[in-house]
């Protein structure tokens, strides 16, 4: 299933937050204001999920719990602009390069977010519990697991591909494995659908 969430854009305020009242905070706020604005032309927010059986993700079953029946997995991107973007401000203006790869950052995980509350109703309304949002190469989840989640899913769709060391391209995007959970039943044979 392919999603284009609506994102959740930090505030300027959030955005300076951490820059006391003063000359800097002064001279940092139109830069912040003007790669805010950029980003919010330039993200496009786009996601592909779908649940499998614990077979057909078999090889990631050793990090999922008892109560595990199915596994979603999950692909997010804000596309290729931003990093485009970054790229040619490198060039230039390494503090607005900067700046605007944060406030990318910070919309990837509102992306993330806003999928993994999607699949999290989507499940509640079949009576089953979607559980934490796990990215592969972050905590306990090892990198190599990026291989199955492209094995299965097909990133291309939303024009996201992985490279060789284990990257996804765009570099704004992010992957998700998502337990899913029924505590009163045992493994069905067929994963949850997604409606």
């Amino acid at each position: 299933m392919i999603l284009s969430p609506r994102l959740a854009f930090p505030t300027l305020e959030e955005l300076l937050a951490r820059y006391p009242q003063s000359r800097r905070r002064q001279r940092l706020e139109p830069i912040y204001r003007a790669m805010l604005e950029e980003a919010s032309e330039l993200a496009n927010p786009q996601a592909l999920w779908q649940p499998f059986s614990l077979s057909e993700a078999a090889a990631l079953q050793e990090w999922f719990s008892e109560e595990t029946v199915a596994a979603v997995l999950a692909v997010c991107t804000l596309g290729p602009a931003l990093d485009e973007r970054v790229e040619r401000l490198n060039q230039s203006d390494m503090a607005m390069a900067v700046i605007l790869e944060e406030i990318a950052l910070k919309l990837v995980v509102s992306l993330t977010r806003a999928v993994h509350t999607h699949i999290r109703q989507e499940f509640l309304d079949q009576g089953l519990k979607a559980g934490p949002a796990y990215r592969p190469g972050v905590g306990r989840w090892p990198i190599e697991a990026q291989r199955t989640v492209f094995s299965l899913l097909p990133g291309a769709e939303i024009g996201v591909s992985l490279t060789e060391d284990l990257y996804m391209l765009p570099l704004q995007s992010s992957s998700l494995v998502i337990p899913i959970l029924d505590k009163t039943k045992g493994a069905p044979d067929q994963p949850p659908t997604a409606e």
